[in-house]
Parts: structure tokens; sequence; C-alpha cells
């Protein structure tokens, strides 16, 4: 991945949040809005896409942390 010039563009991971210049990208799409993108490591990548993102599960839990009080 390049910034359009020869330098390769470093990302952090969004799991283990070490520097990486062959990020995986995920786009994570929004209900009411736009989504938006994770990038994760060559080695976390494979742990990370494969469980995906579960929108009900999200919003359960800001559901459950605005009812109690906390996450």
């Amino acid at each position: 991945m390049t910034d359009g010039t020869d330098h390769p563009t470093t990302r952090t991971c969004n799991r283990c949040e070490k520097p990486t210049d062959k990020p995986r990208t995920a786009l994570i799409h929004g209900a009411s809005g736009g989504g938006h993108t994770r990038h994760y490591c060559p080695d976390c990548a494979p742990l990370s896409l494969e469980q995906g993102y579960d929108a009900v599960a999200a919003a359960a839990a800001m559901r459950r942390a605005r009812t109690l009080g906390r996450a």
C-alpha cells in the first residue's frame, strides 16, 4: 500500500496497536450512516477478519452501558 509515492504507508493495527507496513483493511459498514475502516497487521488479520463485526452485539453493549451507567 502506498500513498501515491514510492513510500509505503504505515498503519497501526486495530487489534495489537503495532505499526505495520503491510496492513489488511476491513471496511465496517454502519446502519445509520457512513462506516469506518479498520487496519490489521498480517498476524492479527486472520483472527480479526474471521470474527467480523456484529452490529447487533455492539448496539446491545451500548444499550447496556447506557442503562447500567457503565460498559
